[in-house]
């Protein structure tokens, strides 16, 4: 009873967080009979909602099981992690990495990129993840790692760096079996965003226009082509590509994320605003 008694204290946490119950253990198991009840208790976890109470507790008993099993630490952080609790899912991934998970380092750096935009640390564990793997161009979250390093250096705003993972990602996708066709057209957004900013608009207006090689359907694409066009003073070009901007971003073609706001996000905002002002440019010719 007080061994029961404690492990229900240590839970408090837990419930405040969603979790209810008390997790029962016995005293005692052999090694074979730990294994299998660690194995059952995983098979479980795929029938139960992600951060549900009953998915958390379960979670939090394979923990207490097996305290170095690296994908239940895993997933006891997904939730935190999507909820805007950092510092426990930061806690929680490191579990995961110290327990021997070294190839979640690329995932715990492409949350740290998209989740909570720290392009340093980003960038630590894509290094990390190089000395684990020289040679090799590795793909967390089914992402090149030179892409995800270009983003990092775009975030900071080092755009030398940054085009040059881009061209790395590039020229290595290009050279790959399935060929231009599966760069994603986002490396040729992003290239076109620097060139903007220094002030290169017709370098700038070649990237967009590679980027809609591989998808022509691109809102955010259309839009940064409108707005280049309008700094080289092409108004008809500029409304065109406006039209279709808010056409495409109407059908949800558009960058975006499943929980954050990507880099340079665009919304109909912005695209509505765009085009007044170049309504209001029309109007006085």
């Amino acid at each position: 009873m007080e061994r029961s008694l404690k492990y229900c204290l240590s839970l408090l946490f837990g419930i405040s967080m969603g979790w209810s119950g008390c997790t029962h253990i016995p005293d005692r198991l052999t090694e074979a009979e730990r294994e299998a009840l660690v194995e059952a208790k995983f098979d479980t976890l795929h029938r139960l909602y992600q951060g549900s109470p009953e998915n958390m507790r379960l979670l939090r008993e394979v923990t207490v099981l097996e305290p170095c099993h690296a994908e239940a630490w895993r997933e006891l952080s997904i939730p935190y992690l999507k909820r805007g609790y950092p510092g426990t899912w930061a806690q929680y991934s490191n579990k995961v990495i110290a327990c021997g998970g070294h190839d979640w380092i690329g995932y715990r750096g492409h949350n740290y990129l998209f989740f909570y935009r720290d392009y340093e640390r980003a960038l630590q564990d894509f290094n990390a993840l190089d000395t684990l793997t020289p040679g090799f161009t590795d793909y967390p979250q089914a992402t090149s790692d030179l892409y995800l390093r270009g983003l990092c250096y775009f975030g900071l705003k080092q755009y030398e760096k940054a085009m040059a993972y881009f061209d790395k990602y590039i020229a290595e996708e290009a050279a790959s079996p399935g060929g231009f066709d599966f760069i994603d057209q986002n490396a040729f957004l992003y290239r076109g965003i620097i060139r903007y900013r220094l002030g290169e608009y017709t370098a700038a207006l070649e990237e967009f226009k590679q980027g809609l090689r591989l998808f022509d359907q691109s809102a955010d694409l259309h839009f940064h082509i409108a707005r280049t066009k309008l700094a080289l003073e092409n108004l008809e070009g500029a409304y065109e590509s406006i039209e279709r901007s808010q056409k495409y971003f109407q059908m949800g073609y558009f960058n975006q994320h499943g929980y954050v706001e990507v880099l340079e996000q665009i919304y109909l905002y912005d695209i509505q605003h765009l085009k007044e002002h170049l309504q209001s440019l029309f109007a006085e010719r």
